[in-house]
């Protein structure tokens, strides 16, 4: 009878044994989770928000290269404009050589 209380002593500690260590193990792993779940959440904040700043940069240099490109496609339109109207009024046209006149320089600045 020894035996047999012996050996069930054995199989209940090993049975316990067994059971703290898979509480021991799911507790590891629910942590590791955790941890790794709060690391994601720091990176995706922090890349998101440089992402944003870099996009708002980018946004604004464009923006700002757009303008001036534009700025001086309008002046040197104005120029041109400028000084077609002064050929035309310092020169004294008639209908048919002002009508070849605009012909000649109207598309110029299609390019």
């Amino acid at each position: 009878m020894d035996q047999k209380t012996n050996k069930s002593k054995s199989s209940a500690s090993k049975r316990r044994g067994l059971g703290i260590t898979v509480k021991l193990v799911a507790a590891v792993v629910v942590s590791v989770i955790i941890a790794v779940s709060a690391l994601l959440a720091v990176v995706y904040q922090r890349m998101s928000q440089t992402l944003l700043d870099k996009s708002n940069e980018m946004l604004y240099v464009t923006m700002e290269r757009t303008n001036e490109e534009t700025q001086t496609w309008m002046n040197h339109t104005l120029a041109m404009l400028e000084s077609q109207r002064d050929t035309i009024q310092y020169e004294n046209m008639e209908n048919l050589e002002l009508t070849e006149y605009i012909k000649h320089t109207a598309g110029q600045q299609e390019a």
